[in-house]
């Protein structure tokens, strides 16, 4: 078997067993891809006005061993009903991340002297991470789920 197979194959038999060893950032180590948003799957309209949409097209989420993450997410401004064009759009969060249990807490440098900071949670049987209230954009928050 593949790493990419025995990683989440010991995650779920320690959990199923009730191992004591909690998960750490090395189990948890890899590439996630974007799947849903707000539990809908992918492209989803993240906001419309007389003008334009904007779309949530794909993502990804990276976590590394060293507790370092890169959470991207893409999209697509749509402008044409006006005459504009169709640009691509995305969100970039790099920071680091730690684990408590089925938590991540993810801190991401900002443009601001506040960093952002937000909440995962990880499914070891489906090596999926749920990360919730995201703001992708001023007014909306969104729930973006990740899958191995």
């Amino acid at each position: 078997m593949g790493s990419r197979v025995i990683a989440p194959l010991i995650v779920a038999v320690s959990v199923l067993l009730g191992c004591s060893n909690p998960l750490t950032v090395e189990d948890l180590a890899g590439t996630y891809s974007l799947t849903r948003m707000d539990a809908r799957p992918l492209p989803q309209l993240l906001t419309a006005t007389v003008d334009c949409d904007e779309w949530v097209q794909d993502g990804e989420l990276s976590l590394q061993p060293s507790g370092q993450f890169t959470l991207a997410v893409r999209g697509a401004l749509n402008c044409t009903r006006v005459g504009g064009q169709v640009q691509v759009i995305g969100w970039d969060y790099p920071g680091t991340y730690t684990v408590s249990g089925t938590t991540l807490r993810f801190v991401a440098a900002s443009f601001t002297s506040t960093a952002v900071q937000f909440i995962g949670h990880i499914d070891p049987w489906q090596m999926r991470v749920r990360v919730s209230d995201l703001a992708l954009h001023q007014s909306n928050l969104v729930d973006l789920e990740f899958h191995r």
